[in-house]
């Protein structure tokens, strides 16, 4: 059954130009029409919404003028436009750039985390996405458009069940925090306003229910007008988990172990220097190593309760790893760093103060080079309807990879990671199903691929994880090691 539509705009854009303030054109893309503003000033004003209902959805029809993704950010930037970092689709303030002043905004930011965002609260995203009261909002990761290209964004709501829910093209991308205690929604005051100059805004609908995807996925494809069934394959792998490639690699005779510790040992724990919550670590004897963070909100003011245990030993050369983990409860957040050394190569444990933070400094806002890839993540900043991970490139925060599994990764069952890296391709494997198989490059103005660091595990607040089996190996150097000397 076709869903109902309460509220339309943009359908003729030809009869509708008296909704908009300031210089714009009218564009026609494969026989769609849409209005793309010509200066940062012009607004589109869309009186009528529902957004202020308990139920609903919205989705708008756009194509962008340029590529839209991921680019670097520098404060140059922002000298005329301080909002210069983000393109915003709807908000109820009366500039929609500033997104941070808005009860409501749906805006694309170019930063790796995260980049599609629908808010309802006025803030800005850090730290008030994370600090109490919780914010209702939904984001997506790995969100990129292409030029000349319509697509539709749908939003869905369910202030009663506390629930919001993204798809890009009818596909399934982004579903609010599912551990929520509360979601604080705030009302929208006025009408919404649209408009940015890299877009083209075509139709826009508002529904007076929550449609499920199944619906959603019919009202995108009733209406494109350039249906791509490639592309749609794609989001359903990156989205959904759908057609995930099986991880087969082994190891041959060019490659040596360098570290094996079952981590059921007292004295493995010896075997790593402990950075942030250092009582998070313990070894249960003929089990493995857990790591148990406390279990409080993530915000501001817990952020150094998480902790990273550093390998002692460096790496060098190509890389892999594999290690044994089992979820003991819900929620929490475990990555690695691979490759973790200094700047200039050197080591970043022997020649300076070792790091003494919990927070993520060390990650991604520090001169400590590595690859990281968060393996099992159920933050409330992330997806956690089901199973994700990323894969990004630091301290330039480059994302590589992103991929998702069908589910959540079971509690209480062990599961198996496997890094690869092979020169530049670093793949990324649960249960032997490929999350990413990404490329780096020296070419990206992010440094030389790297291959040389420690191994780092760092889990966040609400972790309660149980580690073993750590298996690390290294290949073959172009250069023999003739000598060293201490």
């Amino acid at each position: 059954m076709k869903p109902n539509c309460c509220i339309q705009h943009l359908n003729n854009v030809a009869q509708e130009l008296h909704k908009v303030d300031g210089p714009v054109r009218i564009l026609d893309l494969k026989g769609m029409q849409g209005i793309n503003v010509t200066s940062i000033h012009s607004r589109i004003r869309l009186k009528e919404h529902n957004l202020n209902q308990e139920r609903g959805t919205v989705s708008l029809w756009f194509f962008s003028l340029e590529d839209l993704t991921l680019r670097y950010q520098r404060s140059c930037m922002m000298a005329n436009n301080p909002f210069s970092g983000r393109i915003p689709f709807l908000s109820d303030q009366d500039n929609p750039n500033d997104c941070d002043s808005a009860h409501f905004a749906m805006f694309f930011e170019y930063g790796w985390h995260t980049q599609f965002v629908a808010k309802w609260y006025r803030g800005p995203l850090w730290p008030d996405k994370i600090d109490p009261p919780q914010k209702a909002m939904v984001t997506s990761e790995k969100c990129s458009f292409l030029k000349d290209r319509w697509y539709q964004v749908t939003l869905s709501w369910d202030k009663p069940k506390e629930e919001l829910r993204l798809y890009y093209n009818g596909i399934l991308s982004g579903v609010s925090d599912r551990f929520k205690k509360a979601f604080y929604f705030e009302q929208i005051q006025n009408g919404l306003i649209a408009g940015s100059p890299m877009l083209c805004h075509g139709p826009i609908a508002f529904f007076d229910e929550v449609l499920d995807a199944d619906s959603v996925y019919q009202n995108y494809r009733q209406n494109a007008v350039d249906y791509d069934p490639e592309m749609e394959a794609n989001l359903r792998h990156l989205y959904l988990g759908q057609n995930s490639q099986p991880f087969t690699w082994q190891p041959d005779g060019d490659w040596t172990e360098k570290l094996n510790l079952s981590l059921k040992e007292p004295d493995h724990l010896e075997s790593f220097h402990l950075q942030g919550y250092t009582d998070a670590p313990s070894i249960l004897s003929g089990e493995g190593l857990l790591v148990e963070t406390p279990q409080i909100p993530q915000q501001s003011d817990s952020l150094e309760n998480q902790v990273y245990l550093w390998t002692r030993e460096v790496f060098e050369g190509d890389l892999y790893v594999e290690l044994d983990f089992k979820p003991l409860r819900p929620n929490g957040l475990s990555l690695l760093m691979l490759q973790a050394i200094g700047m200039s190569r050197e080591d970043t444990l022997t020649d300076y103060d070792p790091p003494t933070c919990g927070n993520m400094d060390t990650v991604h806002s520090s001169d400590t080079r590595n690859y990281h890839w968060e393996f099992y993540r159920e933050m409330n900043d992330v997806r956690n309807d089901l199973a994700s991970g990323c894969f990004l490139k630091n301290p330039f925060c480059w994302p590589l990879g992103y991929g998702t599994l069908p589910a959540p990764l079971e509690t209480n069952q062990w599961h198996q990671l496997k890094f690869l890296q092979n020169d530049d391709r670093l793949i990324g494997a649960i249960n032997d199903q490929i999350v990413f198989d990404a490329r780096d490059s020296s070419n990206t103005n992010s440094g030389s691929v790297y291959n040389c660091g420690h191994v780092v595990l760092r889990c966040m607040v609400n972790t309660k994880v149980l580690f073993r089996n750590l298996r690390i190996l290294n290949g073959q150097t172009a250069f023999r090691e003739f000598s060293r000397q201490a």
